[in-house]
């Protein structure tokens, strides 16, 4: 048993209950199903909409704290988890449960904030948290069967503490900030392994908040089901900023702790599937094809590939190309998963999640390989 569930065990073992405590648990029980009742028909804060960005290389800060091509292979599992070279990502190893202490202060003081569902998109009520004049909101939360993203604000009260033109960089201005090093930003219960990126953008420069984006592209559960409703945890004590010379400035430090609801509705189109490609000259059938506002997903079969081990993570290097209706294309020339084998088949779930959020309803065509699929006829 895993040093982690040990101390599940130990600490609810531990627990005893005095007869006023138990009054109080069943008081604050009975207000919250009051309130949930109540909830249908409360009005929902219209949170700012969210902001698509354009696409734009991955942070060379973030790198510096995370891999800028992070693969992992765990073959007794037939998991890789990969993350292509032209972006920066964030791998939370397996094991990822909220510690006891978390899960008793859901009990005993204030549960995960509500998500409010509209147009497919969850909006955290009231999930915010405040510390020495910066305050961090957590907007909305899009997602599909395998992953989701979620879309922070992180407002200055007393004004910018930095000129945000001195952390621009690239053409498409994303922002050279960071959250300090201990751990992933976001876990999410009962999740045993995620892979995905991160990075910080300006959606109004008129205003003194920026917005973080969080993106996981596969969130693997300890027994299975849906990633929408678990409960999703952000701890952060220290914001930093990387200056053209390499030096890391701190620009604010605090605790900024939330906990919200990751509720939102499936966003994938499915597309007929079918086809077939090759990969490094071995034939490649395509049995499953979705595309959503978060990014890519394939299921395929590779005949005949012999790979396996540490060299597992060749089978995700089919090339995609997703199209969008304004012209623009995304590549992507790895993607992560998971595989089986049997005989000389592999069978494989690839996902990859785009640059920047997308609708899925804006893609025109989805290139597998040699072979363009139409997308939203």
């Amino acid at each position: 048993m895993s040093s982690t569930l040990t101390s599940y065990t130990e600490a609810l073992n531990s627990l005893a209950f005095s007869d006023e405590a138990k009054a109080r648990m069943k008081a604050r029980l009975a207000a919250a199903r009051d309130e949930g009742a109540a909830g249908d028909d409360a009005p929902a804060s219209a949170p700012a909409a969210l902001a698509f960005v354009p696409a734009a290389p991955a942070s060379k800060a973030r790198a510096r704290k995370r891999p800028v091509a992070l693969k992992v292979a765990a073959t007794a599992a037939g998991i890789v988890l990969a993350l292509g070279a032209g972006g920066y990502g964030v791998a939370a190893a397996a094991g990822i449960l909220p510690a006891p202490s978390e899960v008793l202060s859901d009990v005993f003081g204030d549960g995960p904030a509500q998500t409010r569902i509209i147009d497919k998109v969850g909006h955290p009520l009231n999930a915010s948290a405040t510390s020495n004049g910066m305050t961090v909101t957590a907007r909305a939360v899009i997602g599909d069967a395998n992953g989701f993203a979620v879309v922070f604000d992180v407002s200055f009260d007393d004004g910018w503490p930095f000129d945000p033109q001195d952390v621009k960089f690239g053409v498409n201005d994303k922002l050279m900030l960071a959250w300090n090093e201990g751990g992933p930003d976001l876990t999410v219960d009962g999740a045993t392994a995620m892979t995905g990126g991160s990075y910080f953008y300006d959606a109004d420069p008129s205003d003194n908040t920026i917005q973080y984006v969080v993106n996981y592209d596969q969130v693997k559960l300890i027994l299975g089901g849906s990633i929408a409703g678990r409960t999703a945890r952000v701890s952060l004590t220290e914001l930093d900023r990387f200056t053209e010379d390499g030096r890391i400035e701190t620009v604010v430090t605090g605790n900024w702790d939330l906990k919200f609801e990751l509720n939102y509705e499936d966003t994938t189109v499915s597309v007929p599937a079918g086809q077939t490609t090759t990969l490094a000259g071995h034939e490649v059938t395509v049995s499953a094809i979705g595309v959503s506002d978060t990014g890519v997903t394939l299921d395929y079969d590779v005949i005949g590939y012999d790979v396996e081990g540490a060299d597992s993570y060749k089978l995700f290097e089919l090339p995609v190309t997703v199209t969008f209706a304004d012209g623009s294309e995304e590549s992507f020339t790895s993607g992560g998963g998971s595989t089986s084998k049997h005989d000389d088949v592999d069978s494989v779930s690839w996902s990859h999640t785009f640059d920047h959020i997308h609708d899925a309803g804006d893609v025109v065509s989805i290139t597998i390989g040699d072979v363009t699929v139409p997308v939203n006829e």
